[in-house]
């Protein structure tokens, strides 16, 4: 009887200790489990964290760089404008441009530098003339005459003036007498030593010869009161 207890007692011990020690190792392995997946999901955060941080850092280096982008090409810009100014305020254009382009002109023909520095150092802003003008009237020659090409004398000889010009036009297309003075003319002024000097256009014209320290000033204009070339010179002060 008491054998058959102890059995019956063995038997109830295992069917409560198995279960439970089932259970135990259940709940053994939930826990390692919840362990091991809280490990993973920290090391997955401090890794999200990582690479947020690591993007946010590469944000701030681009924005870096835009920024030091945009202030060089502010600068570059800057710079840019300055020199626009600074060849405007170098390169001569206008009158001031003719005058320095003559300038080269001049130095290529051979005319000393310090002759050109001695004459613009000279040339004042009032001319100094002499009094009085001298006056002469001629026929410029015409395509169709046949006589001797007409002088007038400057300077005792020193230089003589004659032109060219076009017939006046009848109605008809027939050349008329007389020269057309709204058709250009040639003059031409010679000067002792065959040094010649062509100005052509529509009068009225104006011509400079300078000689030595002195400049002679010509103006050509048609005759008012009588047909011809009315030539006006007058003696002034070079430069």
């Amino acid at each position: 009887m008491s054998t058959h207890r102890q059995r019956r007692r063995r038997q109830w011990h295992r069917w409560i200790l198995l279960p439970g020690a089932g259970l135990l190792a259940l709940a053994l392995a939930f826990w390692f489990g919840l362990e091991a997946g809280s490990a993973r999901s920290e090391a997955l955060v401090q890794s999200l964290d990582a690479r947020l941080a690591e993007l946010a850092e590469r944000d701030r280096q681009a924005g870096l760089r835009h920024a030091e982008a945009e202030q060089r090409q502010a600068g570059a810009l800057a710079a840019a404008h300055r020199t626009i100014r600074d060849l405007e305020e170098r390169v001569p254009y206008g009158d001031f441009g003719g005058l320095v382009d003559l300038l080269r002109t001049r130095i290529a023909d051979g005319v000393p530098i310090e002759r050109l520095r001695f004459v613009v150092g000279q040339a004042r802003a009032e001319r100094q003339c002499r009094d009085g003008v001298e006056r002469r009237r001629f026929q410029p020659r015409l395509p169709s005459d046949v006589s001797p090409l007409q002088t007038v004398a400057f300077l005792d000889n020193r230089i003589t003036v004659s032109a060219t010009a076009s017939p006046v036009t009848q109605p008809d297309g027939a050349p008329g007498d007389g020269f057309d003075p709204v058709s250009p003319v040639e003059i031409r002024l010679l000067r002792i030593g065959g040094n010649l000097e062509l100005v052509k256009g529509v009068l009225p014209l104006g011509h400079s010869v300078v000689d030595g320290s002195r400049e002679y000033r010509f103006t050509f204009t048609s005759g008012a009161k009588s047909p011809g070339i009315e030539a006006v010179m007058q003696d002034c002060a070079y430069p």
